[in-house]
């Protein structure tokens, strides 16, 4: 049997549908909830005699990196400012007062914006490889079940036949099967 290259091609470009993204609203508001969780954990550690309220900064990267994670890297750039402004609000002195224009908070900023970048990017990467890996899984399924088909026929028609029903399926458009001793020289769709 004659595979055509229209079909291969086919085969090559079989896509999920994509995965509803969350409103923004409802996400920013779990950025938000990220980011005071973190406050309220690191006021806790502070109030319970943590020597340094400045090494805590590290707890901000948390919402950065989720937000980055589930909701892309716009969000995250949102989460970082967020958690920049909280953390120089909550936890540096003057406490509850915010300087977000010194140096300092500048290069926290700046660290949280390329966590982001980074963290948005492989998310993004290991969604389209699992997004890949199933539609490899739905292909090697779907041919396996066609070879499986074929075990039981002995004869050329009813083989002809099953593999264009299962490959149609399986490509969601019109399959035609033509044996190699068909195909003539001004035959197209061969």
């Amino acid at each position: 049997m004659l595979l055509s290259e229209s079909v291969n091609a086919q085969l090559q470009h079989l896509t999920l549908p994509p995965a509803e993204s969350p409103k923004t609203a409802k996400a920013l508001f779990y950025i938000l909830i990220s980011v005071g969780l973190t406050v309220a954990a690191a006021r806790g550690l502070v109030a319970a005699g943590f020597p340094s309220p400045e090494s805590l900064s590290i707890l901000f990267v948390l919402p950065v990196l989720w937000a980055a994670i589930f909701y892309g890297f716009a969000l995250s750039l949102v989460a970082a400012l967020l958690s920049v402004a909280a953390y120089n609000f909550a936890l540096l002195a003057p406490i509850w007062h915010i300087s977000l224009w010194e140096a300092e908070n500048l290069a926290k900023l700046a660290v949280l914006i390329l966590v982001a970048m980074i963290a948005s990017g492989l998310s993004v990467r290991v969604r389209r490889l699992a997004r890949e890996a199933l539609q490899r899984e739905r292909v090697l399924s779907g041919v396996y079940a066609l070879s499986q088909d074929m075990l039981g026929i002995a004869n050329l028609p009813e083989m002809r036949a099953a593999a264009q029903a299962k490959l149609a399926a399986l490509l969601q458009s019109r399959v035609s099967v033509v044996l190699k001793d068909e195909v003539t020289a001004d035959d197209e769709a061969a």
